[in-house]
């Protein structure tokens, strides 16, 4: 059986903890008494054990302490004084089961951080007089008053400023309405000329500012056909580029003219000179003895896209003078190429017919953004009619061509000084050569022999830019100008060799070949096109 400690016992009066005599009695008789197996007194000895614990560990009810009578000493019994001075006796408390624990927690070994103290810690003031609460009472009120006054004249000045944009914006617009009415007015069937409204003008506008500065070109040539010789007169289309007389149009209308005359639209006729052309650019630059004509005003050809109005005014058939057609910008950097020439045109399906060739081709501003050369025909190879399909010369080439022309009489140009051909499809298949340009000979004296260029390389690379060729090369060589220094990559013997190159200008040539017979095509096919550029193939880069 277990026995109790005294001194671990709870707070209990020792009257209750101890057992009373009879108790002991009965228990020890039961023990000796009974015969039981060995192991059954550990078990009633644990069941004790369980029912002396839970007496310890379960509190008292407060009806038990207060019947409980006070520890005396023995012998004496309690007075009613010693009674009512004596405090009642306090619950006791079970012991906490994690108290002394072996075990330690991660914040008993981790101590944590202190709280931070607030910044401020102000105390209680006493309350403001009243005066000082009216005195901060008031300058919040006149802060207040003051930003709300700033505000309103703010927010008025930026209203009466937006009204005045809104009524200078509608008085423009009220503006541009009269000059478009005053435009489509119309005198004898004519009409007036008005000034460009902002979001550009109509074709009927376009054609009544700009068809007084359209002539009419009229040569007498002698050309040689089938080995005779004949007089001929060939037709075409200009447009006045000065007041005093400067007018455009293609070479290919002057080409071999003995005599060239030009007609305006009030019927003026004037004798013209040839100032200066370039048969590859086909431009042409003629100068008349007057004063006081009615010029183009020239545009920019490289903000067109596809899809732009544009209108062509010309003289078709030699005797449809000033006829308009209007169309749309089918298509830009169109490349027309031979072996050893290259022409960037823009496409368009405004009607252009034989004698339109040198007219102006207008964008809905009234400016001049191209020339008007020749048009696509014939047929496709299963029989359909080609038609809508016209070129123009960029006016941007002209802009940069135009000073030489009228000075030098001619446009230079960046000179390689190379003779050669394209590298075969066979070649590169068989010996697996680079495509390129193949050098037959070089010329002496001029850029590429100073280089060190040499007969039987490949030319691969121009600067930058990949050559696979001839007409590649030509092509690069036309973005750069006479004087201009670059590099020039080379395959011989297997190796790549990259010259520095300073390219000279292309020597002047007569250009006139007399026959008709090779004069660029008006309307033809892609062979008629290919003939009249191939004339010029001997012209090496």
């Amino acid at each position: 059986m277990c026995s109790f400690d005294e001194s671990t016992s709870p707070d209990v009066p020792q009257e209750q903890a101890q057992p009373a005599p009879e108790d002991a009695v009965i228990s020890q008789s039961v023990s000796e008494s009974v015969s039981r197996p060995e192991g059954q007194e550990g078990r009633l000895s644990d069941s004790r054990t369980e029912e002396a614990q839970t007496a310890e560990t379960v509190p008292q009810t407060e009806e038990a302490q207060a019947a409980e009578p006070a520890s005396q000493p023995e012998g004496e019994a309690p007075s009613d004084e010693t009674r009512a001075e004596e405090p009642p006796a306090q619950p006791v408390r079970p012991r906490s089961p994690y108290e002394n624990s072996p075990y330690t927690g991660f914040y008993d070994s981790h101590p944590q951080p202190e709280p931070k103290k607030p910044r401020h810690t102000r105390g209680k003031s006493a309350k403001r007089p009243a005066r000082k609460r009216i005195a901060a009472a008031a300058a919040a009120a006149a802060v207040l008053a003051g930003s709300c006054a700033l505000t309103y004249f703010l927010a008025a000045g930026q209203a009466r400023a937006e009204s005045a944009r809104t009524v200078a914006a509608l008085n423009r617009q009220l503006d541009d309405l009269q000059s478009q009415v005053n435009s489509l007015s119309r005198s004898n069937g004519a009409s007036q000329i008005g000034t460009v409204p902002a979001e550009g003008l109509t074709p009927a506008q376009v054609y009544a500012r700009n068809v007084d500065s359209v002539v009419a070109i009229s040569c007498d040539a002698r050309v040689t056909m089938n080995g005779q010789s004949m007089e001929a007169t060939v037709t075409g289309s200009g447009f006045i580029l000065t007041e005093d007389g400067y007018i455009v149009t293609n070479y290919h209308v002057v080409e071999d003219a003995a005599s060239v005359t030009v007609t305006t639209q009030d019927d003026k006729e004037f004798s013209a000179t040839v100032i200066g052309h370039d048969s590859t650019a086909d431009m042409a630059l003629l100068k008349v003895d007057a004063e006081g004509l009615q010029a183009v005003t020239l545009g920019s050809s490289s903000e067109l896209i596809i899809g732009d109005m544009v209108v062509a005014i010309g003289n078709p058939l030699g005797t449809l003078n000033a006829t308009q057609t209007v169309g749309y910008i089918s298509g830009i950097n169109r490349q027309i190429s031979s072996e050893n020439n290259y022409t960037t045109m823009l496409q368009t399906d405004a009607a252009i017919n034989s004698g339109n060739s040198g007219g102006p081709l207008f964008n809905m501003k009234g400016e001049v953004v191209g020339i008007t050369t020749a048009k696509y025909s014939g047929t496709s190879s299963s029989g359909a009619t080609i038609e809508g399909i016209g070129f123009a010369i960029p006016i941007d080439d002209l802009k940069k061509s135009l000073d030489e022309l009228r000075t030098k009489g001619y446009i230079s140009s960046a000179y390689l000084g190379i003779r050669g051909m394209d590298v075969s499809e066979e070649a590169v298949l068989t010996y697996g050569l680079p495509r390129g340009a193949y050098v037959d000979s070089v010329e002496s004296g001029t850029g590429a022999a100073e280089a060190g260029i040499e007969a039987k390389d490949i030319i691969i690379a121009m600067g930058s830019q990949k050559v696979t060729s001839f007409s590649d090369l030509a092509r690069i060589l036309r973005g750069y100008a006479p004087g201009d220094e670059t590099t020039v990559t080379v395959y011989r013997a297997g190796k790549e060799l990259t010259l520095p190159i300073t390219l000279g200008e292309r020597p002047q040539k007569d250009d006139s070949s007399g026959n008709a017979e090779n004069a660029m095509p008006e309307e033809g096919n892609f062979q008629e096109w290919f003939d009249y550029f191939n004339k010029f193939s001997n012209d090496n880069p």
